[in-house]
């Protein structure tokens, strides 16, 4: 038994660590003779190139044959089926024996078959219940939900959000009149059978009798069916703040009053469970079936290459993908939030003040209510919770809202226009400036400004001139940046390149403006910002460098990278070996920042 140091809390404990616990996921290369021989086989098996590293395992795929067969019909309608080629090269790996899992892993990373290996990510709920009394929705007058109705148009279709949580009560009186049915598994068969339970996949789809969603948790987490009925209240609540009945004279309102809400359950059913199991499948399975928005009020620590991929297969099926920032109160990145193609939330109070549990980062593009939401619990009741997972769907709700009013909006488009329309919060807690996104969401703001414009920084390339990539005293830093200007043509667009570094580097060359852009453009920068590191900058230093793109004086986008100073190491590698030299003459390996 392989043996790691964990801190729970103030305390330390000692936890085995058995990969059956952990599977690995690792991506084939399509030249692959593993893959060849894998698919020949039906996509089942064990792996030859894998068993002298793991010896016997199962392999077994990432997405199931139905799930992908989906995605690709939903792709074709897309024009985006170049995207999601790849994805029947994840695998899920288990292997039946204890081993050392991050040593496997970094094992088969250099694996010539392989385009890269990692731990299938962890990813839990982001809700913390509380008090069930409260009977106001101060939320809903905070983000001017109420104001954004008068500016819809009252002839708007239904728009589809997924909720990818743990169930939705779909018999709760505010919910039921508002839950998505899929037409083609209702009704009645050939053979005069109702469709809802015939055991036929009547519309194709790779899913039987999915006429109201989908289970990818069932039970205990390891069956799937189609009744994604609760476990946990989790996602009941979440479903009830984005889609709750409006004017149905009971309960409460949810932010789009035109919404059918699909049910998808990646959690098991038992009602204290907090782990979510199969989400990456839940994502792309909403994708699949049309869903405009998905909600994610969950996440972990912890970037997924296969997770990425399927988030960005989501993204090119038409669908923005919205994610909770994260409850652990401190500056970090979560995951999915995190990824670049996500709308990351944090949650704020009553007082637009950051609620005490939002993690803050500069990848959280956006604050929202998070704090003492009244929504609908099964069993038709209702009862306030505080979570990032609350937050999240108030900003999935307005999103929802701008894809009915703007139904030709691209997914960026959608999350630009929120984006860019909420209100500035920073003076409120001036610390939290570019942690907490572009401030609280503004339903009303978001459907009615005009002009909008917004240009987001697309890619950040850092090298220094000698070509070594090691930043010492004195070297100058190239770094090159590519924009993306996301809605309206523009013209006398700055950039400009900000550290808190300490001591500041000499800002050689800071800002660059270019002329103009036309909707949809991306450009790399003419030329690159011109950094000098200066003397007296400590060993492993970590330079957070900040973007913003300004237009006619006001920030329309941002970008943020952060690289590493005076490393007292070395990395030297060839032949898919590497080892890393550090100063006190050890000899070991070092891939941060990489993971």
């Amino acid at each position: 038994m392989k043996y790691r140091l964990v801190r729970i809390g103030c305390g330390l404990i000692l936890l085995g660590e058995l990969l059956t616990a952990r599977p690995l996921v690792l991506k084939l290369r399509v030249t692959s003779a593993s893959y060849a021989m894998w698919k020949q086989g039906g996509r089942t098996g064990a792996l030859q190139a894998l068993l002298p590293h793991v010896g016997l395992h199962s392999a077994r795929p990432l997405l199931p044959e139905a799930l992908l067969r989906s995605a690709l019909q939903r792709a074709q309608r897309e024009k985006a089926r170049g995207l999601l080629s790849s994805l029947d090269r994840l695998v899920l790996v288990e292997v039946p024996e204890a081993v050392d899992a991050v040593l496997l892993v970094r094992k088969l990373q250099r694996h010539p078959e392989l385009e890269y290996a990692e731990l299938l990510p962890e990813r839990f709920l982001c809700g913390v219940p509380n008090d069930p009394l409260v009977t106001e929705q101060y939320a809903l007058r905070l983000i001017k939900a109420f104001d954004a109705w008068d500016a819809l148009p009252s002839e708007v279709a239904a728009v589809v959000v997924g909720v990818v949580d743990t169930g939705i009560d779909m018999e709760h009186p505010d919910l039921a009149g508002n839950i998505f049915v899929n037409s083609g598994e209702v009704g009645i068969d050939g053979n005069g059978r109702d469709k809802r339970s015939n055991g036929v996949d009547d519309d194709g789809n790779g899913f039987v009798d999915d006429w109201r969603g989908w289970d990818f948790a069932a039970g205990d987490g390891s069956r799937q069916d189609n009744d994604p009925s609760p476990g946990n209240a989790h996602g009941t609540h979440v479903a009830g703040i984005v889609g709750a009945m409006v004017n149905n004279a009971q309960g409460i309102a949810g932010i789009v009053p035109k919404v059918r809400l699909l049910a998808v359950k990646v959690a098991p059913d038992a009602p204290s469970a907090s782990v979510v199991i199969n989400s990456y499948q839940g994502v792309l399975y909403a994708a699949a079936m049309g869903a405009k928005v998905i909600n994610c009020s969950w996440g972990g620590v912890g970037r997924s290459e296969a997770e990425h991929e399927i988030i960005q297969a989501a993204v090119a099926l038409g669908s923005v993908v919205v994610a909770a920032a994260g409850n652990d109160g401190r500056r970090a990145p979560f995951y999915p939030a995190a990824y670049p193609e996500v709308l990351s939330v944090a949650a704020t109070d009553s007082m637009d003040l950051k609620a005490w549990f939002s993690n803050y980062h500069e990848t959280i593009d956006i604050s929202a209510p998070g704090t003492d939401i009244f929504s609908a619990i099964p069993g038709g009741l209702y009862m306030r919770m505080s979570g990032t997972s609350m937050a999240a769907p108030m900003v999935a709700g307005v999103v929802a809202l701008v894809r009915q009013k703007f139904p030709h909006y691209t997914p960026m488009q959608a999350m630009a226009r929120v984006m860019m329309t909420a209100d500035n919060i920073d003076q409120k807690q001036s610390w939290l400036a570019g942690l907490i996104g572009w401030g609280r969401v503004n339903a009303y703001r978001a459907l009615t400004e005009e002009p909008l414009v917004a240009c987001l920084v697309d890619s950040i390339i850092v090298a220094d001139t000698d070509g070594d990539n090691f930043f010492d005293i004195g070297d100058t830093l190239r770094i090159w940046l590519k924009l993306h200007n996301v809605l309206e043509p523009i013209g006398g667009v700055s950039v400009d390149v900000f550290t808190p570094l300490v001591p500041s580097p000499e800002y050689i060359r800071r800002q660059l403006t270019v002329d103009t852009m036309a909707a949809g453009e991306q450009r790399l920068l003419p030329e690159p910002f011109l950094l000098r590191i200066a003397s007296g900058t400590s060993d492993n230093a970590v330079m957070e460098l900040r973007f913003t793109v300004r237009y006619r004086g006001k920030p329309i986008g941002r970008g943020w990278t952060t690289r590493v100073l005076r490393p007292v190491y070395r990395t030297l590698a060839a032949n898919h070996i590497a080892v890393t030299f550090n100063s006190s003459g050890n000899i070991a390996f070092n891939d941060y920042p990489d993971n």
